[in-house]
């Protein structure tokens, strides 16, 4: 029978009672009881802070959501520690628990600095997102959407590198985890430059020409150059000799050269255009050989992408309209004024048929949505023609492209006219002028001459008479 005030009796345990076994129940009781009456305190607390500030918009729900997560996980781990350290004669854990002192706290911490950080660091650059937004400078614009993922990166290096300063790190791991924080903190400055210069285009591309034009080819070659000039920090952060490298990549970019040349005639071809401007997106161009005209598109890398009035999709090498005479229709402005050719017959009024046609492009000019408004048309007499007297008609189309329209529209309008006032549009004429005393006589086949004339003369079916 076991002793009094014994639980049970095992030759291998010996007695166990309860002034042995209550040391072992009441950290355990305790851990539980802390537990849950923490976690619900928490949960009270953070339901009361979205009651408050939940309804702001500033606020990012899952951001506290997160907090309170990992709150309540801290809150769970600090809680075993402690109870660990309270439990007496560990025996075999001692070791184990002593070794972990240093670490749990400093674990915990780092991720409440993380999760801390990244709330913190959002909250921040909201606010300065929303002051920039009310400045006329880009350039806080820009820092605004380029700073938070380097500011996340930065929080875990400065985490990191705290962390590794407070737990026992062994000497061969210390020196990796130092130059895993600096690589992080160097990637964390070319992503940052990388998406200042992206925004910067993209903002000043609505006032700039030369962006807005060819901000894609200017976009893509500063971002290769700021992760070239990272990588190369990367590498010497790493310690590797990079000279070796440049080296390398010298030979090897001239042996590139030599095999993509006409690639690359392209790829600098776009960067002169993208610098002089002779042609931009929106422009309506022709090679002066008219093989090729359109609106541009897009100037890309290596081609400018072209539609026709036919909505076809045209693709040129930079080089050859870098090599090629090019006429700009929407430069140096977008409207454009154009001529339409008219003639009339020799015997009509000329005031009055000036009036007339003035009268219809004025019409056209004010009531076509593809005119200028509150421009004055006018007629200018040229020359004496064959069978006309020849003139234009000056009137004036927001762009190249709605010219055509119009002047569509202006021929009907003036045709309708025309005939309505009875103003005649002639035919082709020749007169042909006989020497005296010469016959003429015409068939249903072809006319006759007499002999008289002293030309040959040919009957109706093709004979001499």
């Amino acid at each position: 029978m076991p002793a009094r005030g014994a639980l049970w009796f095992h030759p291998a345990m010996g007695d166990l009672t309860w002034s042995r076994v209550w040391p072992w129940v009441w950290p355990l009781l305790l851990l539980a009881g802390g537990i849950v009456v923490t976690l619900w305190a928490l949960r009270r607390i953070f339901h009361w802070i979205e009651s408050r500030i939940g309804s702001d918009p500033r606020v990012d729900e899952r951001i506290l959501s997160r907090l309170h997560k990992l709150a309540a996980t801290g809150i769970i781990i600090g809680a075993v520690y402690r109870a660990a350290q309270a439990l007496p004669n560990r025996g075999p854990f001692e070791h184990t628990i002593h070794q972990l002192e240093p670490w749990v706290p400093a674990t915990v911490l780092f991720l409440l600095w993380m999760l801390g950080g990244f709330y913190v660091a959002r909250k921040a650059v909201h606010v300065f997102a929303g002051r920039a937004a009310r400045t006329h400078s880009v350039f806080d614009d820009a820092i605004a959407a380029a700073i938070l993922t380097p500011l996340h990166l930065l929080i875990v290096v400065g985490g990191a590198l705290v962390w590794a300063s407070s737990v026992p790190l062994p000497a061969n791991v210390r020196q990796p985890v130092h130059l895993a924080a600096v690589a992080l903190a160097v990637l964390a400055a070319t992503v940052f430059l990388d998406g200042f210069v992206r925004k910067t285009i993209e903002l000043r591309a609505a006032t700039s020409n030369v962006l807005a034009t060819s901000g894609g080819v200017l976009r893509s070659a500063a971002r290769i150059l700021v992760y070239i000039i990272g990588a190369l920090m990367l590498l010497s952060v790493a310690e590797i000799p990079i000279a070796p490298l440049l080296t390398s990549l010298g030979i090897g970019s001239l042996a590139i050269g030599l095999a993509l040349q006409k690639t690359l005639e392209d790829f600098i071809a776009g960067l002169l255009i993208a610098a002089d401007q002779p042609i931009r997106v929106g422009d309506f161009v022709e090679v002066v050989d008219g093989s090729v005209s359109g609106t541009v598109l897009s100037i890309g890398w290596r081609t400018t992408r072209l539609r026709t009035r036919e909505d076809t999709y045209i693709v040129v090498p930079n080089a050859r309209l870098a090599q090629s005479t090019v006429v700009n229709r929407s430069m140096p402005a977008a409207d454009l004024c154009f001529t339409v050719p008219v003639g009339i017959a020799y015997h009509s009024d000329l005031d009055a048929a000036g009036a007339a046609t003035v009268a219809v492009a004025r019409d056209i000019q004010s009531n076509d949505p593809r005119a200028v408004p509150g421009y004055e048309p006018r007629v200018t007499y040229e020359a004496f023609g064959d069978s006309s007297i020849n003139f234009k008609v000056w009137m004036r189309a927001r762009n190249w492209e709605g010219h055509f329209g119009m002047r569509d529209a202006f021929i009907r309008a003036l045709h309708i006219r025309y005939a309505a006032e009875g103003i005649t549009i002639p035919f082709p004429m020749r007169t042909l002028d006989l020497p005296p005393g010469t016959t003429l006589a015409v068939s249903a086949s072809a006319p006759v001459l007499s002999e008289g004339a002293g030309n040959d003369s040919r009957s109706p079916e093709g004979g001499r008479e």
